[in-house]
């Protein structure tokens, strides 16, 4: 039996806040969102659904094969909101920015008409990426903010979006290294994904090295810091020991 509107956004939000368990509870077995919460919460879906599919195929970095499946989901509902934001991530990782753009745009809409909020905040993040790599930090920014303000209060991505927001501003001269600084500081300390305050130092660590800042990497929590963080910490750390006073 099909679910109601408000039934699926409840899951998705629940799912958005990583209670899978909760998630899939919400949702009936048979529902498409079903398959969906048990992809993203990292398990293997035998799925008929092409959006699934697609996103299964982008994971892999295999975006011929994604870009086929997402253009063969049908509908105006959710479902071809979350495909139009999978072709916007397969050409922004395929460096086609206007491309990328212009899908980011079409599931804007598709998701604004069914007013779906946590859609509209995964595609105004993904606009904010796709214009921070083509290097336009401030519409990036303001694309991030944008994301910050759809979010839910407990939504676990905040913390990552906070570090997105950071990475703009930090390529925005001195007054954006300020508001950069702090949002790091914020995000490191944002519940919800277990690796934020990691990522959060490095950027840190790596804004502490551009602006020649070696009091930003004297964090105690750099200290806890591991793998790629870690090794972004240390290069910032090499760069900043051989700069001139």
């Amino acid at each position: 039996m099909p679910q109601s509107w408000d039934t699926i956004l409840a899951a998705w939000r629940l799912a958005e806040a990583g209670r899978w368990t909760d998630a899939a509870a919400a949702c009936g077995p048979t529902d498409p969102l079903a398959e969906i919460i048990a992809m993203r919460s990292g398990q293997r879906v035998a799925s008929e659904l092409p959006v699934v599919q697609g996103w299964q195929h982008y994971y892999r970095a295999e975006y011929s094969a994604a870009k086929d499946k997402f253009l063969k989901q049908e509908g105006r509902g959710w479902l071809k909101a979350w495909a139009e934001l999978g072709l916007a991530k397969v050409a922004g990782d395929c460096g086609k920015w206007a491309i990328a753009l212009l899908w980011c745009a079409q599931a804007w809409r598709t998701a604004a008409a069914d007013e779906h909020t946590d859609m509209l905040a995964e595609v105004s993040g993904a606009r904010g990426e796709i214009l921070l790599r083509a290097g336009l930090p401030a519409a990036a920014a303001a694309s991030f903010a944008e994301d910050l303000g759809l979010l839910t209060p407990g939504n676990r991505y905040r913390g990552r979006v906070r570090c997105y927001q950071a990475h703009a501003w930090s390529r925005m001269g001195p007054e954006g290294s300020k508001a950069a600084k702090l949002a790091y500081r914020i995000a490191a300390h944002s519940p919800g994904e277990s690796g934020t305050a990691s990522y959060a130092m490095a950027g840190l660590a790596v804004l502490a090295a551009r602006s020649n800042l070696p009091e930003l990497l004297s964090e105690p929590v750099a200290a806890n810091l591991t793998g790629f963080s870690a090794f972004w910490f240390q290069v910032c750390q090499s760069r900043l020991a051989t700069n001139p006073e």
